[in-house]
Parts: structure tokens; sequence; C-alpha cells
């Protein structure tokens, strides 16, 4: 890729797929887009049974190459990518193509929103998350868009876009949008039909990017949610009430069914177990996206439900200014106290678990104490093993410190703490 200057780069040589016929009869074009079709759609095809790249493909040099030709087409001003948070529902508009030169950054012909994430409704009143293609006539009265939007569109001679969706599965990860200059005549069915291929090659091209995989990442948290839900409103619901059913047949047997009410008992305790682990695993598989709450909110919110239902006090408290953290090392931070948490209450029967997050300049530490029956770290023999394991590898992948502080009777301290930018 040759770069131009000013953030521009000129795209590769490649296939320049006119969106109306440049010489030729039409039945030669119909039959090149008809061969160029069925050789786009046989590649994709062995990418998606593989899931993974073909040996040698570039997926920026596809993208650059489908952006660059069709901007290259008469009628055309140029050409946008955008990108979705599917999460957040913002957008961002990650390329241009003018003419066939890549723009990237905030160099992108002036537009107000380049490089920039942006709530989608400032884009056409928020339909960047249609899974249809849809034609915006007349931008300068498009009183959906924003002002800035609008005036840009105006100065830059752009009378009339063609938004064509971005798809991953059901998701729209993001809009091809195709600028028409000022007088040029709206797509034909013919010329939209290329535009179509040329958004599902970029699509596809944009699937082996690492822009793509957040976009990937929100689906996989997506199901993970869906199946913790079930859990929950399934086989937790019924352990819960097998629970109850145990305590009133417990308190129902005769005080001489000593034998009785032993199994009864080992039965209940069992439940109880299995309900525990079922709830561990239901915020395991939960998203661990902290968007939106602060640490301490967020070890409140998880860390109260996993000891409901039982007699454990659960306190929170938070020294220092709260700081602003790294998404990794909050949702790391995250996991390793629920972790803890949920160790105290399968293992260590406390009657108390305290929480303490503490901000300074430089560091923030957490720490989770229990007044439970302790174990010995030196064995891990108590169940608590792979717990202890997990913890130390979460906070070894943030670089930070833990320390693990434990004796049988004397309860358990686990202390975390991570360095972080001043």
């Amino acid at each position: 890729m040759q770069e131009t200057g000013d953030g521009a780069s000129q795209t590769p040589k490649g296939r320049n797929r006119r969106l109306k016929g440049n010489g030729g009869s039409a039945q030669e074009s119909d039959a090149e887009e008809l061969a160029s079709t069925l050789s786009d759609q046989r590649a994709t095809a062995a990418t998606e049974q593989s899931g993974t790249a073909p040996e040698g493909y570039d997926p920026y040099e596809s993208i650059d190459r489908e952006l660059g030709a069709i901007s290259r087409e008469p009628k055309v001003h140029s050409t946008g990518l955008w990108v979705n948070n599917l999460t957040k529902k913002t957008t961002q508009l990650w390329k241009t193509a003018r003419q066939g030169q890549i723009l990237r950054g905030d160099r992108q012909l002036g537009h107000p929103f380049a490089g920039k994430a942006v709530p989608a409704s400032y884009l056409t009143g928020g339909r960047e998350f249609e899974q249809a293609p849809f034609y915006v006539g007349d931008i300068a009265n498009n009183r959906s868009d924003r002002p800035e939007l609008r005036r840009w569109m105006t100065t830059q001679g752009v009378k009339s876009a063609a938004c064509l969706p971005l798809l991953f599965g059901q998701d729209v990860t993001g809009r091809l949008v195709i600028r028409l200059e000022k007088g040029a005549a709206p797509f034909s069915s013919r010329e939209l039909a290329f535009a179509k291929t040329t958004a599902n090659l970029v699509s596809l091209a944009l699937q082996f990017t690492p822009m793509a995989e957040r976009g990937q990442q929100v689906a996989v948290e997506k199901e993970r949610n869906r199946i913790a839900l079930e859990i929950h409103d399934t086989l937790a619901q019924d352990l819960a009430g097998l629970v109850i059913q145990l305590d009133v047949a417990d308190d129902a047997l005769p005080r001489s069914s000593a034998e009785a009410r032993k199994s009864v008992q080992r039965a209940r305790s069992l439940a109880r177990e299995c309900a525990a682990d079922i709830r561990q695993s239901v915020w395991s598989l939960h998203s661990s996206d902290t968007a939106g709450q602060t640490l301490v909110s967020g070890l409140r919110r998880h860390c109260t439900y996993l000891a409901a239902g039982t007699s454990i006090a659960v306190e929170i408290s938070q020294q220092g200014q709260i700081r602003v953290l790294p998404p990794e090392i909050e949702s790391t931070l995250l996991r390793i106290g629920r972790e803890a948490v949920a160790n105290a209450v399968k293992h260590a029967r406390p009657s108390r678990i305290r929480i303490e997050v503490i901000y300074s300049p430089r560091k923030v530490e957490l720490r989770i104490i229990d007044n439970g029956k302790g174990f010995d770290p030196r064995t891990q023999n108590s169940g608590t093993g792979l717990g202890l394991i997990s913890q130390r590898e979460r906070a070894r992948s943030i670089g930070a410190e833990l320390s693990i502080a434990s004796r049988p009777g004397g309860g358990t301290r686990v202390v975390v703490c991570v360095k972080i930018s001043a």
C-alpha cells in the first residue's frame, strides 16, 4: 500500500467493479459480474467453514481495495466505513475513501465525527443498527442527522447517500456509506446490487481484523448471558424448591428417626452446595463488562448475590478518591473479588465477609477478609485449590501482586494490589 501523505494511502491494484457498465456489452458485464460474485461466494464459504482467513489473505488490504474501488465511480463522492459498538450503542467512522485514496483517523475530509465514537442516534436517527439497507435522498433537509453532519455533507457537495449494513450473524457490526455527488442520480437496482456485494466483502474482511473482535466478543457475551439466565430460571429455581422441601421433611420427621433425619440433612447439605455451585456458574457466565459502574458497585452487586440466601453479612467499603481504571484491570479485580467471596461462601462458612477497595494515586488495592474456618494455604486441600490458582493467574495477567493469608480456625485474608498510571 502506497502512502500519499496527509493520512491517505493509495489502494492496491485489484478488481475495480463499476457501478455502471464502462464499455463492452451488457451481456459481457453481467457475465463478469456473475463470475466475480461466484468467486467471492466460494471464498466466503471456504472461510466460514474453516473459521480462519485463507492463507495469504490480508483483511486490511481487502477492505481498502473495496472501499477505494467504489469511491472511484464517477457519481460517487466518497465512501465511509463505520464500525459499531454493540454494547454501548455507539458508532465510529473508521475509514473514508475518496477517489481511490484511503483516509483514516481524524484526517477524513474534515468529517466532524472522524475517529470518534458517537451515539448511533447522531446518524440517521439511530438507524445504524438496522439490518436492511436504506437510502437518504436529501441530506441537507434530513432532520434525523446532526446539524454538523448535514453542514459537512453540504460543504462537501454531497446530496444523497446509500447506507448498507455489515452483518455478523444477526448483529450489525458496522455500515458502509456511499455518498453521491450533487446532481447524481440515485442508485439503480443493478448498482445497488453491486454496492451490496461490496458491503458483503467488507463485512467478511472486517471479521478478521482486531476491530471486529470486540463485536464478536459481544455476540459471545450475549450467548453466555442467555445460558446463565436459563440456568438461573430453571435448575437454580428447582434446587431452591428442593431445599425448601427437605427443610419441611426434616421438620416433619419424628425425633426418634435419627437415621432418616441424617439422610435428609445430608441431602439438604448437598442440595445447598449444588445451589452455591450453580450461583457461581451463573455469575461466571455473566458478562464481565463493568461499563457504567465503579469497581465498588460491581463488587457490591456480584458479591451480595453470591451470599444471598445465607446468613452471611457482606460489608463493602472504599477509601481514597475513586479512580477510573482500565477495563481489563477493573474486570480482573472484579473477578478475583467474586472468586474469593464464592470460596468463602462455599467452603469457609463465615458469619461476615468484609470487602475493601483502597485507591491511591499510583495503585489500587482490593481486600477480601472473612471470619470463616480458614485453611492451610500450603496444602490447598480445603476444596479452594482451584479457586486460588484461578485468582493467582488472573492477578498475574494484569501484573498485580496477590497474597493470601489463612490458618485453620482463623479466617482468610485475600489482598490484591495493582499499580496504575498517575
